[in-house]
């Protein structure tokens, strides 16, 4: 009977839980968030053409910049064939030349960023950067100038014309008020109060043309600003 209950006491004790300081800590039930990537956009002409990550030397915006700077020096050196431009392995790594001339290396960490394999995103890379040399080529080829050029000339001449045509206007609107008011004055003689009443009147004509013909002005600049630049 002893050992019996000695086996009960025993079995008890394995079921009953353990007490807290003896259980095991538990995981947070909310994992500590992701620190930020070192990022940073590659771009020419203003557009986008691919995004890198910080290595243990330089920061991802350094890097990024200086991948600018290559890019743009082939783009503008028209002597450097698109064509010329391949993807070499060198010391382990992947790297974009234009000849002799290196471009960029596609590190791990970028191919990590991507989600891709090192190759697979230096062959996107290489495509992206051909194709924005090109673009960055043909816009400014001579006959890209030439017809931005007459387009200028064009909306110049234009702005010229009307803001001609709106200046003989508010002089012929002016012209006219001022006749108005003047046949006034003679049809009412001398009486002091219709003369001081003409007078305002003119003085208020002028400076609401001055202000259209100044607004008119401003807003035909601004156009022809925004279509030459």
């Amino acid at each position: 009977m002893p050992v019996i209950l000695a086996l009960v006491a025993a079995l008890w004790m394995l079921a009953a839980p353990l007490p807290a300081w003896a259980q095991e800590p538990s995981l947070p039930t909310e994992q500590a968030p992701l620190l930020e990537l070192d990022t940073a956009d590659v771009r020419l002409d203003g557009r986008v053409l691919l995004r890198v990550r910080g290595v243990s030397s330089l920061d991802a915006a350094t890097r990024a910049r200086a991948i600018e700077q290559r890019i743009e020096a082939v783009a503008a050196d028209s002597s450097i064939s698109v064509d010329s431009l391949q993807v070499i392995e060198t010391d382990g790594l992947l790297r974009i030349v234009a000849g002799n001339r290196p471009i960029m290396a596609v590190a791990p960490s970028d191919a990590r960023l991507e989600q891709v394999l090192p190759a697979t995103l230096a062959s996107m890379h290489l495509e992206r950067i051909r194709r924005s040399i090109g673009e960055y080529r043909a816009d400014r080829s001579p006959a890209v100038f030439q017809r931005a050029t007459l387009r200028t000339a064009g909306a110049a001449l234009l702005t010229l014309l009307v803001l001609g045509t709106a200046v003989w206007g508010f002089r012929r609107i002016a012209r006219l008020a001022e006749a108005q008011l003047q046949r006034r004055v003679r049809a009412v003689g001398i009486q002091t109060f219709e003369i001081v009443r003409a007078e305002r009147i003119r003085s208020a004509v002028r400076a609401l043309l001055r202000a259209s013909a100044g607004f008119v002005f401003l807003a035909v600049g601004l156009t022809f600003l925004s279509y030459a630049l």
